[in-house]
């Protein structure tokens, strides 16, 4: 073989190392510097993270699902919950109790007053109770003595009240663990009375 040939085909076969060793460290980098994007790179890591999606698998009461089947399992059975169920029922509850005060709170400053300082000396005897035909009782000022009454309706966790001159207000009910009613919340001017 002719020696310049032999002398071109190294030549040649250094400049394709040289090429390829220049291109595997400057990998995303044009030769003006900008950065350019892999597609070879990125169509594999996309393939590698279907892959991995489709390896994943969730236990559930020591069976194995594809996460498919266990979001199937999910979706029906949320939806055979029926949300009113679920809600506490204070019906039975809040017609076999009379609520006496328990405490009082300025609901501007959440501070704790004692209720003899909001209701006078006879907050002992204030109270509120409801019937089973929808009405209710409400006595909060000891000191002239008036009871007020009205209609109520439950819903839920809120009791909406009418008293007999018209006006509407909403009492709600705080819940304990049992959830069985801890208190009812009374508006009364800058203070909420907690009846229980």
């Amino acid at each position: 073989m002719n020696r310049k040939i032999i002398v071109i085909v190294a030549l040649a076969a250094v400049l394709a190392a040289g090429v390829g060793v220049y291109s595997a460290s400057h990998s995303g980098t044009s030769l003006d510097g900008e950065k350019e994007y892999d597609l070879t790179a990125a169509a594999d890591n996309a393939a590698d993270d279907a892959v991995e999606e489709d390896a994943i698998a969730t236990v559930i009461e020591g069976e194995t699902y594809d996460s498919d089947v266990e979001e199937s399992i999910v979706n029906e059975a949320l939806s055979t919950i029926d949300v009113e169920d679920t809600a506490p029922d204070y019906a039975d509850e809040i017609v076999s109790t009379t609520f006496r005060v328990k405490r009082t709170v300025d609901h501007t400053t959440g501070e704790e007053v004692s209720p003899r300082v909001v209701l006078g000396t006879g907050y002992a005897q204030c109270y509120i109770k409801f019937d089973t035909d929808g009405n209710f009782e409400l006595f909060i000022d000891a000191s002239s003595g008036k009871i007020k009454q009205g209609t109520y309706e439950l819903f839920d966790s809120i009791i909406s009240v009418t008293y007999g001159d018209g006006i509407g207000t909403e009492y709600d009910i705080i819940s304990d663990d049992f959830e069985t009613i801890a208190y009812i919340i009374v508006n009364y001017g800058d203070y909420d009375v907690y009846f229980g």
